[in-house]
């Protein structure tokens, strides 16, 4: 029984493989359009994607209706004296894995 289980499982993940290397052959245009739209635009809606896929092309990106403000970061204080922040770690101590814990 226990061979038979073993060779069940074996054959399910082997046609799951098969199906996914397959899958990833036959779209590997669409992941190649993909990547070279995200090299040059860093973002993507799904309208864009969509077209994309369905295209081939990039479809033409409007402007923005008014410039997109610039914002500098907050600058954080020194942490020092009462200021400090505390860090708190949560798991398992030092040196104790977590399976040792279940």
């Amino acid at each position: 029984t226990e061979n038979l289980v073993y060779s069940e499982m074996r054959r399910i993940l082997k046609d799951s493989y098969d199906r996914t290397k397959k899958l990833l052959q036959d779209k590997s245009h669409l992941h190649k359009l993909l990547a070279e739209a995200l090299l040059e635009h860093e973002t993507l809606d799904k309208d864009e994607v969509d077209v994309l896929f369905n295209t081939g092309r990039m479809p033409p990106r409007k402007p923005p209706s008014r410039p997109l403000p610039i914002v500098a970061p907050k600058q954080s204080p020194p942490l020092t004296g009462k200021s400090r922040r505390r860090i708190i770690i949560i798991g398992p101590p030092p040196g104790e894995s977590r399976s040792s814990s279940n």
